[in-house]
């Protein structure tokens, strides 16, 4: 009859309703677990570098080498941007140089103190991957094919790694891209932590640096001092020893 088609639809219309409000529920459901899995992965990766950090910290702490330290900050850096990273403790004058696939390297100038031949080169691939070298003159082939590749990126970032000790310079971090996009306020806070860790572990190297130089050399004709000769003795004194020579 009438009266039961209208009940009828009338009851479908109600079916419809409450399960449109049903799917609707469903969805906001689905966009808070959304939003409580990007907010616990954000924390997640902020407690991850926090650790690495911490980590970065430790090594500078137990006194490692600048090259391992070095390393460690581009790998940390390359993941977290999804980029190349280079890391290079070498003054304007001595920045790496590549003009070819084999590479060319600057070497030192003559006559630099000890403390600022406490260098470092390191390059991270986007997936964690590290090469190093203490200095300029003896980067390997795989280092230098890997920042060759990187140079080949259209895109380009560099940041200062400055002294707030010093006021000054100590080196630089370079992104590499293969998109021009901007550097969003996450990545440059990451890149300025990473910074300011890469300064303090150049900055304590090469102070102790220069207290071991200045410990072991006359302060007026830089010759080996009294300390030195004896440290030397000793060493000769222990070799003869052993080999049953005279000194």
């Amino acid at each position: 009859s009438r009266a039961q088609l209208v009940h009828a639809n009338q009851r479908l219309q109600t079916e419809l309703l409450e399960r449109e409000r049903a799917e609707a529920r469903v969805r906001q459901l689905n966009t808070i677990l959304e939003q409580r899995v990007v907010q616990r992965t954000r924390e997640l990766e902020a407690a991850h570098q926090e650790l690495e950090e911490t980590t970065i910290l430790e090594l500078i702490a137990q006194d490692a080498p600048l090259t391992e330290i070095c390393g460690r900050l581009a790998s940390l850096l390359a993941v977290r941007t999804n980029a190349s990273v280079s890391i290079n403790t070498f003054s304007p004058a001595d920045r790496f140089r590549t003009a070819s696939h084999s590479g060319a390297m600057a070497s030192e100038p003559d006559g630099v103190e000890d403390s600022h031949r406490q260098t470092a080169f390191a390059i991270a691939k986007p997936d964690g991957t590290i090469a190093t070298a203490p200095t300029l003159h003896l980067a390997g082939a795989h280092l230098l094919d890997t920042l060759v590749a990187a140079e080949q990126q259209p895109s380009h970032h560099e940041f200062p790694i400055r002294s707030t000790v010093a006021h000054r310079d100590l080196g630089t971090v370079t992104l590499y891209d293969d998109s021009r996009r901007l550097i969003d306020a996450a990545t440059r806070s990451i890149l300025e932590r990473c910074s300011k860790l890469g300064a303090i572990a150049i900055h304590r190297a090469r102070s102790e640096a220069r207290v071991r130089r200045q410990a072991l050399e006359d302060p007026l004709t830089r010759l080996p001092n009294r300390l030195l000769w004896r440290d030397r003795l000793d060493h000769a004194l222990a070799a003869a020893s052993r080999h049953g020579s005279l000194v």
